[in-house]
């Protein structure tokens, strides 16, 4: 992409460079440039999902945004991930506990698609036109990552 995209703003606070950085991508010369439909898709999850969660608990760190699924195959990701539409990112407060700002996302009124307490280690949250506002927590099992409803595993177990 131009180099004028990679420093374009996304929302106020996200840029497309951060929302498509990829050190594996890089390591591995792997191309992760969305296409018009996925950079939409990334805006849409800026302006509607991610900017309203950084004005509630303060900046975010992105560490995985957009896919491509060359690049999602390569770090073992779902085939259907939300990653690989634009739709999707993982992020980690920078002046917040994660626990809390987990919390404070699924009690916020942002209509996300999903928000899922991950590993420990961050917040997945995606963005539908139809949201289904799914609260979820991951974890390892047997070596195999199981998702339970926040409802079932307890926001004391986070």
């Amino acid at each position: 992409m131009a180099a004028d995209l990679n420093m374009r703003k996304l929302s106020e606070h996200f840029t497309y460079d951060e929302m498509t950085l990829s050190g594996t991508a890089v390591r591995k010369g792997i191309k992760n440039d969305p296409s018009p439909a996925e950079l939409k898709n990334l805006q849409q999850l800026c302006t509607k999902i991610l900017e309203p969660f950084r004005t509630k608990i303060g900046p975010l760190r992105v560490s995985s945004g957009y896919r491509s699924p060359a690049l999602n195959k390569l770090i073992g990701g779902s085939p259907k991930s939300q990653h690989c539409l634009g739709l999707a990112a993982d992020v980690t407060p920078l002046k917040m506990d994660l626990k809390k700002a987990y919390l404070c996302l699924v009690d916020s009124g942002i209509p996300f698609d999903q928000a899922i307490f991950e590993f420990g280690r961050w917040v997945h949250v995606s963005w539908s036109v139809k949201p289904r506002g799914q609260k979820l927590v991951a974890f390892k099992e047997t070596g195999k990552t199981r998702y339970v409803t926040l409802t079932d595993y307890g926001t004391k177990n986070l």
